[in-house]
């Protein structure tokens, strides 16, 4: 009962220059036949922190970012949300 779908969520990423990983997240209104791409990021775009030789590191604090979707949800009875993270390492 819905016309506006808001997705929250926070993500830490650093960068491999030599790779371009990316994270999207889609959104099906027809049980997952067809997606429709409400936001993605890759590579240094989506980098939260400075690269470093250990990538095994926990992130700090301030090497999180905040990401807030609106999806228009209104002529839609169920929506079928994805999160897809591609690892090109």
């Amino acid at each position: 009962n819905t016309t506006v779908l808001t997705i929250n969520f926070d993500y830490s990423y650093v960068a491999n220059l030599q790779k371009t990983d990316s994270l999207a997240v889609l959104i099906s209104s027809d049980c997952g036949n067809t997606f429709r791409t409400l936001w993605k990021l890759g590579g240094q775009l989506l980098a939260t922190a400075e690269n470093r030789d250990n990538l095994q590191n926990v992130p700090k604090n301030n090497e999180w970012k905040s990401v807030t979707i609106h999806a228009d949800v209104r002529n839609t009875n169920t929506a079928l949300v994805v999160l897809v993270s591609r690892n090109y390492g």
